[in-house]
């Protein structure tokens, strides 16, 4: 490569690296990405869920409201109180932790339309803050105004007993996420786990809920709860809630429900993670109690990991190192992810994983481009100073530089015009040359149209061989077929010759002979030819020069003839003599009973 393609090709590769290194930091920002890592992460909280599942180290336990109890409690959700006030005795018998209600009291006393309602609940409630604190939850109005709670119910819960029940979604409408607080301004809250989690002792931050802790969840109805306390079985009550952190909330078929990236409904299957909303407040709350939420890694490590791809750009250009590196790097960045993730740690993939994709691919498809380029530029450049099979395996770098030849089975073919002396003597050299190019433009593209190579032309004459650079699979075959479409092509010359006037009739001689010969560059360093050296190539000449004196505008030697046996018919002609060797057995062709080819005379 000389010094300014040297400099051409370095300046491109600098602009195809400044252009990637703008895409491939510009990555994180784009939505598309940071949702594809949401979908990564799904699917790494359900790989290490079903791989190793991490047991919470505090157990919280669900009283679900589901059909039956509408159908075991007769009255509307308002007028629950009895029931509630028995939960909330029932409880008290056995001193659990903490309680929560993802469910929201009414906003007003309903003991107009039921005397004493309300002091029924108000009594379960003070019985129950005797011995463990509670947290009511509370959600907004349509309007985005929180929704009120009856003052009593607070008054009894206290000053830390109220907290959202509400989650942030993500862009893709999953719940992955915890705040510690929702709302701006007045209206601002802390949610209901991390007000759960004060009263047990931890302070919880924001992060990403730990999905792989646990195994699926399953509740105990809130009318079994109220029929052991109406029954006295404090046991049975005791062997759920003694101790443990429980949550109350819906679990009815379509009503409050999220996406999650997991199901963890163990009494539900096939509901395309969309599961009671109650069951997030579990496992967030699991996740205070074990190790805490998922804290993603700082932006800047995203960024050091995107330098380090970029510095890929400088890669060994081989495609299948590029494809290595790709599916190792993909494998390294999973593997990595999973173990942190394992720890409580949330690195993001996803910009890195594109990135690498981005490199490998700019890299190889930049090297690509510019080869392809070369390859144009060299084929413009030397495609009419070597035959189309020669410069593809010099632009496939198959064929070395420098001197050199290799053994090859060939059929080479020569071929010549007949008395050009007398027919050049008569034209100017202007014409001599334009009707040459015409000549040898048919008769290159018959042999290259059969797989042959030219080797040179030799005044009117033309020497090709065929089965080489690449081996043919019956060389003779394909030298008969040139040789054929060249007869053809000549006839059209003819005519053509024949209509513009004052060009004679034209015949010509082509001779075959097939064998071993040595293929390659011959000559010296500073200049050589790509052409075949051995007997057979002189043997083909001389073939050649006995069409005349045999009649015939193709003479094969015996070999060729052998090789073609069953598919074309020749005319044996005997020994015939060969100028500084002994009489060869030859074939003529056409034959005699082909009506429609002539013999030369």
């Amino acid at each position: 490569m000389s010094k300014s393609a040297e400099q051409k090709h370095h300046r491109q590769l600098v602009i195809g690296f400044l252009v990637c290194a703008i895409l491939v930091f510009s990555l994180p920002h784009i939505p598309q990405i940071r949702l594809l890592d949401l979908k990564i992460i799904d699917r790494q909280f359900q790989f290490l869920r079903h791989s190793d599942t991490k047991q919470p180290g505090d157990e919280v336990v669900l009283i679900g409201i589901d059909e039956e109890t509408y159908r075991a409690f007769p009255e509307p959700f308002a007028l629950w109180h009895p029931y509630l006030g028995d939960m909330f005795n029932a409880l008290a018998q056995v001193k659990p932790r903490v309680v929560g209600l993802d469910i929201t009291l009414p906003d007003r006393s309903y003991n107009t339309v039921i005397e004493g309602n309300d002091q029924r609940l108000l009594q379960g409630m003070l019985a129950f803050r005797k011995v463990a604190p509670m947290v009511l939850g509370v959600t907004i109005e349509h309007n985005g105004k929180t929704r009120r709670v009856y003052p009593p119910f607070l008054s009894v819960a206290g000053k830390t007993g109220q907290a959202f029940v509400l989650w942030r979604l993500d862009s893709d409408r999953v719940v992955r996420r915890f705040d510690p607080s929702l709302g701006t301004g007045e209206g601002a809250l802390p949610t209901l786990v991390g007000v759960m989690a004060h009263h047990l002792g931890r302070e919880a931050g924001p992060g990403l809920i730990d999905f792989t802790l646990g195994t699926t969840l399953n509740y105990t109805p809130l009318q079994d709860v109220v029929r052991w306390y109406r029954e006295g079985d404090i046991g049975a009550i005791r062997n759920v809630f003694a101790g443990k952190a429980v949550l109350v909330g819906t679990v009815l078929p379509f009503e409050d429900r999220h996406y999650q990236p997991v199901n963890l409904a163990g009494w539900e299957h096939d509901n395309d993670n969309f599961v009671p909303g109650v069951l997030l407040h579990v496992q967030a709350l699991r996740s205070v109690l074990a190790d805490g939420f998922i804290q993603p890694v700082g932006v800047t490590y995203v960024y050091l990991m995107l330098a380090a791809v970029l510095s890929l750009w400088a890669l060994d250009r081989r495609l299948f190192i590029g494809l290595l590196v790709f599916a190792l790097g993909a494998a390294a960045l999973f593997v990595t992810q999973n173990r942190l993730l394992d720890n409580g740690i949330y690195l993001p993939v996803a910009a890195t994983l594109l990135a690498l994709l981005v490199v490998l691919a700019g890299r190889f498809g930049l090297e690509a481009g510019m080869q392809l380029m070369e390859r144009r530029r060299l084929r413009r450049a030397f495609g009419g100073y070597v035959s189309p099979p020669v410069l593809e395996e010099i632009l496939n770098g198959a064929l070395e530089p420098g001197v050199h030849g290799e053994n090859h089975y060939v059929c080479v073919l020569f071929s010549d015009i007949r008395n050009f002396t007398g027919i050049s003597e008569k034209l100017s050299p202007e014409a001599v040359v334009s009707f040459l190019n015409r000549y040898f433009t048919a008769m290159t593209a018959a042999i290259q149209g059969n797989g042959g190579t030219v080797d040179k032309f030799i005044g009117d004459g033309i020497m090709a061989f065929f089965g080489a650079p690449k081996p043919a699979a019956n060389p003779a075959k394909d030298a008969f077929a040139a040789a054929k479409a060249k007869l053809e092509k000549l006839d059209v010359l003819n005519a053509e010759f024949e209509r513009e006037g004052g060009m004679p009739h034209l015949a010509i001689g082509i001779g075959l002979h097939m064998g071993d010969v040595v293929v390659g560059n011959v000559g010296s360093e500073e200049r050589h030819d790509y052409t075949a050296i051995g007997d057979v190539v002189n043997t083909a000449s001389r073939l050649e020069g006995l069409t005349k004196q045999a009649g015939y505008p193709i003479v094969v030697s015996a070999v060729v003839a052998d090789a073609l046996e069953g598919d074309v018919q020749f005319d044996s002609l005997g020994e015939m003599p060969v100028k500084g060797r002994a009489p060869v057995q030859v074939y003529g062709w056409p034959p005699c009973n082909t009506p429609s080819l002539q013999k030369q005379e």
